[in-house]
């Protein structure tokens, strides 16, 4: 502490508003939480972060989120929302490489599939929007879909 606030390494330890317990621990300068392992528990599953935080404990900038169920993202942050260029591995396997909007895949994003095989195409608010192409793992183009459309013809394809 100096001058009443927390500066220096530390912990904290305290309830949010659902009554979830949750950890801080890391660096303080003079109040302000400079960077922090976040550790907390929901729905009896622990989930981890580290990162630069802002004075509200949010994510904000390059940080890792982790669970127990094997989801993680890597990335950009800004006010606790992925925001910008991130990597998102699902428990399954999967991933979405690309870009976010307020938490949601939004712009420019490749979702690879457990098998290797392979979707790039544009995202809006969550969803797949246009035209996408999807590849074997080799990189080959084996479909065309598009997305808010009627499927295109993709049989020219398979050769």
């Amino acid at each position: 502490m100096k001058g009443g606030v927390k500066d220096g390494y530390g912990l904290l330890y305290c309830l949010d508003e659902k009554q979830n317990s949750e950890l801080f621990e890391g660096r303080w300068e003079l109040g302000v939480p400079v960077r922090l392992k976040h550790s907390y528990i929901v729905n009896n599953e622990w989930c981890k972060g580290v990162g630069k935080v802002d004075a509200s404990y949010l994510f904000n900038g390059i940080a890792k989120w982790y669970c127990e169920n094997r989801e993680q993202y890597l990335g950009y942050w800004e006010k606790g929302q992925k925001n910008g260029y991130g990597e998102y591995k699902y428990r399954f396997g999967g991933k979405h490489q690309g870009y976010w909007l307020n938490d949601e895949k939004n712009g420019l994003g490749k979702c690879t599939y457990r098998d290797g095989t392979y979707e790039f195409g544009e995202y809006k608010e969550n969803e797949k929007y246009g035209e996408h192409k999807c590849c074997r793992n080799d990189g080959r183009i084996f479909a065309l879909r598009n997305y808010k459309e009627e499927m295109m013809d993709d049989s020219h394809l398979d050769s």
